[in-house]
């Protein structure tokens, strides 16, 4: 990226917290070797899309703003208003979430307390545990959502949500499960057929 684009990107940072200029510049190439990084990981190409593709998309969000400030406050020597600024976001993206699922309509299975117990209860699990393992399933298909095939762009998050059927949700469940009882080895095995089953 050339150094006007770095500038402009680091002004931001400058402005709002006072950050030097070369630490605030730094922090964005920092966060930008890290963006390209994960649009060079195989899930972006199996996604349909190129790594051109993924920056376009990541490099305009608030991720990437958020990173960038964190990075420069800490950069800077101020590793506390660094944490704060990144659990303000992180706080912010999960209640987001938290309302992209509360808007699953009832006629889709995330969005029908009774119909994910009833899936739970298939494994042997309490309502409130079925709930907790869900609400980060949910996590998990949210941090997911920016390699969403091309073909489902369109989607919002609410939509992704809404198309888990009862035999994914069962068998996200199960991992969920195993991983909690240790048993990494199968759940590798099944996390490995599920992807398989999505593609």
């Amino acid at each position: 990226m050339h150094a006007a684009s770095i500038r402009l990107l680091a002004q931001p940072a400058i402005t709002r917290f006072g950050v030097p200029q070369a630490t605030a510049e730094n922090a964005v190439r920092h966060t930008l070797r890290l963006f390209e990084t994960e649009a060079s990981n195989p899930t972006v190409a199996r996604a349909g899309r190129t790594r051109t593709d993924y920056l376009a998309v990541a490099l305009p969000g608030p991720r990437f703003t958020a990173i960038v400030h964190s990075t420069a406050l800490a950069f800077a020597g101020r590793e506390a208003e660094a944490h704060v600024l990144w659990d303000a976001y992180l706080k912010a993206e999960r209640e987001a979430v938290q309302r992209a699922h509360l808007d699953v309509p009832p006629t889709a299975l995330l969005g029908n307390l009774e119909a994910i117990h009833e899936v739970g209860n298939k494994l042997n699990l309490n309502p409130r545990h079925t709930e907790r393992l869900v609400a980060a399933i949910v996590l998990t298909i949210a941090a997911g959502y920016a390699h969403r095939p091309q073909d489902m762009e369109h989607l919002s998050l609410t939509d992704c949500l809404a198309l888990v059927d009862a035999d994914e949700l069962h068998g996200y469940l199960l991992h969920a499960v195993l991983i909690e009882n240790g048993h990494r080895v199968e759940a590798g095995v099944l996390e490995r057929a599920l992807l398989r089953h999505a593609r």
